[in-house]
């Protein structure tokens, strides 16, 4: 079974703050479950959230440049 890590944890491995994590789990981005009053997040789906599910590089456009 996966290991479930607490909100800090996941937080320390995405090297981002605890309310970041709790936003990603409350729009749905993010699976997690409750232990009493705290969330708990499977080190799987940390990982699953971690990697790209694209490839695609920057569009032409991007980067907030005018154009002419």
């Amino acid at each position: 079974m996966a290991q479930s890590l607490k909100v800090s944890e996941a937080a320390a491995m995405l090297s981002c703050s605890g309310q970041t994590v709790r936003s990603l789990v409350h729009a749905g981005k993010l699976p997690a479950f409750r232990v009493g009053r705290e969330f708990r997040i499977l080190q799987t789906d940390l990982e699953a959230l971690r990697v790209p599910t694209s490839t695609t590089t920057a569009q032409a456009g991007e980067g907030g440049g005018v154009s002419a």
